[in-house]
Formats: structure tokens, sequence, C-alpha cells
């Protein structure tokens, strides 16, 4: 993890079988996530002309909190 410009190291890793009873083969993929704080995402849609209606910590709209699974905004055009 990259803290200074906020990039985490990020790999997918899945298995595929060609065909049934036929030994998976391995994939991993690897690439950069860039995460973003809520004050982040208020400027930068903001800027955009967006009005943010609500923010939350998942997609059951549970309260933004620290430490939450999610950032989930709801925003529409100012």
């Amino acid at each position: 993890m990259r803290w200074t410009d906020q990039v985490s190291g990020v790999e997918l890793i899945y298995y595929l079988a060609p065909r049934p009873g036929a030994p998976a083969e391995r994939f991993v993929q690897a690439f950069e996530m860039r995460w973003y704080l809520p004050v982040e995402l208020t400027h930068l849609l903001t800027r955009a002309g967006f009005h943010i209606s609500a923010m939350y910590g998942d997609f059951t709209r549970t309260p933004l909190v620290d430490g939450a699974p999610e950032l989930v905004v709801c925003a529409e055009p100012a």
C-alpha cells in the first residue's frame, strides 16, 4: 500500500477448469486501486457540478463510520 498517493496493489486470483474433471488453471490479474476519502469525493463531485444527497457505509444504507466496508455516494446534478 502506498499511503502518500492512496494506492493499493491488488491481485485477483481465479481458477478456470477447461472442462469438467480437468484440472483448473490458475489466473492472476494484478492491478492498482486508488481509494478516496469522503472529503475528496465531496470536493470532486461538487466541482463537477453535483449535489451529494447522502453518503453511506455500505449498500444497505448503514451510516458512514470509520471502518465501514464501503463508501456509497448518492449524488445528482446540481
